[in-house]
């Protein structure tokens, strides 16, 4: 699955992962992309409440920007603007997350 950080429970469905999991079998991967968009502890509760309420999902956080900007959201008149942040490798790139894929299904 690939779900949206700023509204995960809307992407995600728990019949298709019933599905994968009890009928087929098989593992599932759920990346919450758009890490970059959220406050680090936003992610952090959408990774721990997906794992506590399906513990036979691996879940990783996804950004296509991990070390470089961070868009945040100005409080004053709700537009969005750039400013750069440190990542502390908290948050998937693409080549980490080829590289997880591999792994947890070889």
């Amino acid at each position: 699955f690939v779900c949206d950080i700023r509204y995960p429970t809307l992407h995600f469905s728990h019949a298709v992962y019933k599905y994968i999991t009890e009928d087929l079998g098989k593992p599932v991967i759920l990346v919450l992309n758009k890490v970059d968009m959220v406050h680090p502890t936003v992610s952090v509760s959408w990774k721990l409440y997906f794992e506590q309420t399906y513990p036979d999902l691996r879940v990783v956080l996804f950004s296509a920007f991990p070390q470089q900007q961070k868009l945040e959201e100005n409080t004053g008149r709700g537009l969005l603007k750039k400013q750069p942040v440190q990542r502390a490798g908290w948050a998937y790139g693409a080549q980490s997350l080829i590289q997880l894929a591999k792994c947890h299904y070889e």
